[in-house]
């Protein structure tokens, strides 16, 4: 391989993983979320014996749900610390525990209690090979995403970005009272905080916070390289910059998808731009925060104009725009991508992500992606197929006391999330020319008048019609004057034109 290659990859299994630890021949540094694959763990031991330097941070055992989990990374753990492996587990917390009961902790009745670890970073480089992926070193086989570097600059960069994190969560600092804090990160907070998490940390060997200053999460510019976010800027800051660059086209891959801000701007996007987003993404029944509300996001994108597929077995994180490609850990959640609290505090997960804009690597990764979507299932069959949604057709044959097959239900589910759909798309159109217009007429807010001659827009969009047709879809809400006057106004201003009885669309400038 030459010098300074890049690739990107999606794979389905982990040998660029297990090929880059068998060929390291000085040392093996890794950041990895979880870490439990028995057939990894001895890879690194075989390599350990042959003098390989190798350092991992990643997290408590806790950090998994299941008790035996827990006890088999217990001993796995050791057994590499006695192979001469160092493991630094990083116990820094980020979030409020009273909010919510999904940790992955689990509950208290389980063993342990609810952790909020803030660690969600995935990346592995060598003296030959830099890597920055979604892959978690576990035993399953999941849909991945992998940038792979040959080049002494980003191994010095991966180098660099790999102590920043160590002193800032692992180092000890001493805090006074010989009593020594992991990480400097302690350092930057003002005295009630720190008092507070000394008090945390000798009482229970907790470090938790509920959100960072800007000191600490600061807001920076999208640029090329390796970011740590928050501390490097906010992850959501570079998203949202990305989408605003955008000329052509958005992809987004994430395991989940659960964030109403990221939905609400892609829908401005998909409205104002000729522009094409897809996302893929796995089952909304992987959201554990609230599954309808994720079915809803995969509705509400496809009445925009996006489309969303899925995947089972998916896990990789990627945003791709034809300007920029980022690899990392980040899904399309809150926490992963950071929301702002009180004044400008930061809350967010411990993420780590590669930006590249590289024109040959990002055709490359449309290219593979663009294959990938093909076999993903469509929002039609992903939510028509539901448990939820072939039950609820269930209740229109139960009305006429009937029984239905499974596919006949299926049917029933997809066309009713046709008609929602589209139901969707006609409303979003009367807001938007009603907007526009209010707009056109410098009014400071949308008006009765204008809903109407919006409707009057949206009815004649697609064809030309005549007024008792029109009027026959309204008239048990809207005044018969009212609306004739309504169409009285969209001829004056020529948004519309009358041919003998029929009235058709002019040329539309008034969304342009």
């Amino acid at each position: 391989m030459n010098k300074n290659t890049k690739y990107f990859l999606i794979e389905k299994n982990k040998e660029i993983i297990k090929d880059l630890i068998k060929n390291a021949k000085k040392f093996i540094k890794i950041i990895n979320f979880q870490f439990s694959s028995s057939e990894i763990f001895n890879i690194l031991k075989e390599k350990s014996k042959k003098g390989i330097d190798i350092e991992i941070i990643t997290l408590p055992s806790d950090s998994y749900k299941k008790i035996e989990d827990r006890k088999k990374i217990i001993n796995e753990y050791k057994e590499l610390k006695n192979y001469g492996i160092k493991i630094f587990e990083n116990i820094w917390e980020i979030g409020d525990p009273s909010l919510s009961t999904t940790s992955l902790s689990g509950a208290i009745s389980e063993g342990g209690g609810d952790k909020w670890y803030s660690l969600h970073g995935k990346m592995l480089f060598t003296e030959k090979i830099a890597l920055i992926m979604s892959a978690n070193f576990t035993d399953e086989n999941l849909y991945e995403v992998y940038l792979k570097y040959d080049s002494d600059e980003l191994i010095t960069e991966f180098s660099e970005k790999y102590q920043f994190l160590k002193n800032l969560n692992i180092i000890p600092v001493n805090v006074g009272n010989n009593l020594k804090i992991p990480g400097n990160l302690f350092l930057e907070f003002n005295e009630n905080i720190k008092n507070s998490l000394i008090e945390n940390f000798t009482s229970q060997n907790r470090l938790i916070i509920k959100e960072y200053p800007e000191n600490i999460a600061p807001i920076k510019d999208l640029t090329k390289g390796l970011k740590i976010t928050p501390f490097d800027g906010r992850a959501r800051i570079f998203l949202n910059k990305m989408i605003d660059e955008a000329e052509d086209f958005i992809y987004l891959l994430s395991e989940r998808l659960f964030d109403d801000e990221l939905v609400k701007k892609l829908s401005k996007k998909l409205l104002n731009n000729n522009i094409s987003i897809k996302i893929l993404t796995g089952p909304p029944n992987v959201v554990r925060q609230n599954v309808e509300k994720a079915r809803l996001f995969f509705r509400n994108i496809a009445a925009y104009g996006g489309q969303v597929r899925s995947l089972d077995n998916f896990h990789a994180k990627c945003w791709l725009t034809d300007k920029w490609l980022m690899v990392g850990s980040p899904n399309i959640t809150k926490m992963n991508l950071g929301i702002r609290k009180s004044g400008n505090f930061w809350r967010s997960n411990t993420e780590i992500l590669f930006f590249e804009n590289d024109k040959n690597l990002i055709l490359d990764a449309k290219q593979k992606i663009d294959s990938l979507f093909e076999f993903g299932n469509t929002v039609m069959e992903i939510l028509a197929n539901s448990n939820q949604a072939l039950q609820d057709s269930k209740k229109y044959f139960d009305i006429f006391d009937f029984p239905s097959r499974r596919e006949a239900k299926s049917m029933f589910a997809k066309i009713k999330l046709k008609f929602k759909i589209n139901n969707e798309k006609t409303l979003i159109s009367i807001a938007r020319y009603a907007s526009k217009l209010a707009q056109k007429f410098d009014k400071r807010f949308i008006q009765q008048d204008h809903i109407i001659m919006g409707t009057i827009l949206t009815l004649l969009k697609d064809r030309s019609n005549t007024f008792l047709n029109m009027y026959e879809k309204f008239k048990d809400i809207i005044p018969k004057d009212s609306f004739q006057m309504c169409l009285y106004n969209l001829l004056e201003i020529k948004l519309i034109e009358k041919c003998e009885d029929l009235y058709k669309l002019n040329i539309d400038t008034l969304l342009n």
